[in-house]
């Protein structure tokens, strides 16, 4: 029987990478699979598409919140009636579909009593949303709409690129798996380039002997 994270022709694989993911959410990735493979693809696949979702309705809050306006001096241009509701409708979208993954996340981190970086996204977007939903149906502020969707454009993007990086097959694991060393009969493929150089041997002894002479005078 292989264990778990283990695939044929490939060696175990490891989620150090994935430093701020809390354990739920690594969980809830090898979820229903038990390894890296068609799962993860397919939340990675899910993160992109959420993220250039997101990244398109940014274009229309940014050019529809008032801050951003009167930054670029297009006020009177950019404006017309019932602006802010459209405005809304726009954030609304993009808080309940692309930050879907948080608003899921808290809830399982917070389920487990293990709050972590999810939680902390979420908070964040959703004490915008709501916040700027009040000032849009009366109450005296200023809306964050624009800060909510640049928010979930970043933390959507850093997911994406976070999780395609420990993708088994991403193109450079072939060429830069420190992780482990070299073993005998191993993929020619998963070697370290740099092993392969003559003086990477002479730069060891010699570090090494480096190491030995300060032992010594200490």
């Amino acid at each position: 029987m292989r264990p778990a994270h283990q695939h044929e022709g490939h060696g175990p694989i490891r989620h150090a990478n994935m430093g701020h993911m809390s354990p739920v959410a690594h969980r809830h990735m090898d979820m229903g699979h038990g390894h890296v493979g068609n799962g993860h693809a397919a939340m990675v696949t899910d993160f992109r598409n959420r993220f250039w979702f997101s990244m398109i309705l940014t274009v229309p809050i940014l050019a529809l919140s008032p801050l951003v306006q009167d930054l670029l001096g297009l006020r009177e241009r950019l404006a017309f009636r019932g602006e802010s509701y459209v405005l809304f409708g726009l954030s609304t979208v993009v808080y309940l579909y692309c930050g879907w993954p948080f608003l899921k996340g808290i809830h399982d981190e917070l389920t487990a009593r293990q709050p972590g970086m999810m939680t902390l996204i979420a908070v964040a977007i959703s004490t915008a949303f709501f916040y700027s939903s009040a000032v849009v149906f009366g109450l005296p502020g200023t809306v964050f709409f624009w800060e909510l969707a640049t928010l979930v454009d970043v933390m959507l993007l850093g997911h994406w690129l976070e999780m395609k990086s420990v993708m088994p097959h991403a193109p450079w694991r072939r060429w830069f798996n420190f992780s482990r060393r070299p073993r005998t009969g191993s993929n020619p493929m998963m070697t370290p380039k740099m092993s392969q150089s003559p003086n990477c041997g002479r730069a060891t002894a010699f570090w090494s002997s480096l190491a030995r002479g300060c032992r010594s005078m200490a």
